[in-house]
């Protein structure tokens, strides 16, 4: 056993980073039942997926929306549908994880959930990475349908209550993400790293190869 208290050979194996992109609808049977035989953190609103059972949750930004009715339209709304769907049976055995909970060395990690999953994946002892549906091309989403869009409720009040992105834009952080693989080199060195996703814009850094 590792200091984790999972098995060494098990850590060997790779493990899953699921994001909330719209590529996960676009994978086969085949595909869903290779990515079943490995470890996974999901994150944010991948609590709403029906494809596996977590491994691991990490609840990072599950901001409500003001038209998608199944994300609450206030805070502790969106809060509580979180946990009403944490509450089915494929995530019974399942670990729970909070952003704060990771006591990350850079503040500004905290600000991506794609790298605090990374780094929760570090922590906890995995060596080989596959991110999947973190496509950062477009701002679509698996639970939403292909032109839907997402009208989420602003944290900056101030400067407008809802923020609306554009479907085909690139995430607005993509960049920041590919700046933090290149900028923190030196700390992955011991990780492998990939996407499932080909087109993903993951696959522009260096660091990070397609599975």
């Amino acid at each position: 056993m590792g200091e984790t208290g999972y098995d060494v050979g098990r850590l060997s194996n790779p493990l899953v980073i699921y994001g909330c992109g719209y590529s996960l609808n676009e994978l086969t049977k085949e595909q869903w039942d290779e990515l079943r035989g490995y470890d996974s953190i999901g994150f944010n609103w991948f609590i709403l997926q029906d494809w596996i059972a977590p491994t691991h949750m990490l609840v990072g930004d599950i901001r409500p929306d003001k038209k998608v009715k199944r994300l609450g339209k206030t805070q502790d709304e969106a809060e509580e549908r979180y946990w009403e769907e944490a509450k089915r049976p494929c995530y019974e055995n399942t670990d729970f994880w909070q952003l704060d909970m990771l006591d990350m060395p850079h503040k500004d990690w905290n600000k991506s959930t794609t790298i605090a999953a990374l780094y929760l994946a570090k922590k906890l002892g995995y060596t080989r990475v596959i991110y999947a549906g973190v496509d950062l091309y477009d701002y679509r989403f698996f639970f939403l349908d292909r032109d839907e869009l997402r009208i989420m409720v602003s944290r900056k009040p101030n400067k407008g209550k809802f923020v609306v992105r554009k479907l085909k834009k690139p995430h607005p952080i993509y960049k920041k993400i590919l700046a933090f693989f290149d900028e923190h080199a030196d700390w992955l060195k011991d990780m492998e790293i990939y996407s499932y996703n080909h087109k993903s814009k993951l696959i522009e850094s260096k660091v990070i190869k397609p599975w």
